[in-house]
């Protein structure tokens, strides 16, 4: 990684060798680094950014984060889901079930349960670690 610092492949898999380490908060600067090198990235990397931000306790950086993404694809299911889990995560129940009620009205009918099946369809991860603190919030199964 030191002999390629401007390139964003090596810089994103020693982030995520970090992150497998559970070296989250070295990981940190390194992501954000392979984020600066690569300025036209896909929002998916700006979301993984907001995870390890909330992961090496930064939970104001990863809102932040999700906020960049939410901007650029307001209607995006993936990030409001994951602000809704951090909010409840951290106990902001209020702030949580206002996000939740703000969704279900730009994603009237959803369900968890199916959302999850096509992210698992599609090889992406189902997150299924979120599924409790969003039914708490509101959102339902």
């Amino acid at each position: 990684a030191l002999l390629g610092p401007n390139i964003f492949a090596i810089q994103w898999e020693l982030a995520q060798v970090l992150i497998r380490a559970g070296r989250h908060a070295e990981a940190l600067p390194v992501m954000r680094r392979a984020l600066r090198v690569h300025p036209r990235h896909p929002v998916a990397l700006t979301r993984a950014l907001a995870g390890l931000e909330f992961a090496a306790g930064l939970p104001e950086a990863a809102f932040a984060s999700l906020d960049a993404v939410i901007e650029k694809r307001p209607a995006a299911a993936d990030p409001r889901l994951m602000r809704i889990f951090l909010l409840a995560t951290l106990h902001r129940t209020d702030e949580a079930a206002a996000e939740a009620k703000a969704f279900l009205a730009l994603h009237p009918g959803f369900g968890f349960s199916r959302w999850s099946a096509r992210q698992a369809r599609r090889g992406r991860q189902a997150r299924l670690e979120w599924r409790e603190k969003l039914r708490e919030s509101g959102i339902p199964d």
